[in-house]
């Protein structure tokens, strides 16, 4: 498996979530480097969401470029769930 850099936004989303961002994609979203934590290299996104919850309580993956580790991406289509397992 590839091994991704990953970033954690600075700043909190409305919900009180920090996104984490995943580099090799043309995310609209990927906060610019001064806005930014640097996580470090990882295989997975779980890897780089362990990291990201030292720097803060609440995260949750990019929706555009970090979808597996994106809340919605973890419950079945027809709930709604805003519960972060992380």
């Amino acid at each position: 498996m590839q091994l991704k850099k990953y970033y954690i936004n600075k700043y909190p989303q409305e919900n009180g979530d920090y996104e984490v961002h995943a580099s090799g994609s043309s995310c609209a979203w990927m906060p610019n480097s001064r806005d930014r934590i640097y996580l470090g290299e990882f295989e997975s996104c779980d890897e780089a969401m362990m990291e990201a919850i030292k720097h803060y309580d609440r995260v949750s993956g990019c929706f555009y470029c970090a979808y597996e580790c994106h809340p919605k991406s973890r419950v079945p289509s027809n709930l709604e769930s805003t519960t972060n397992e992380y």
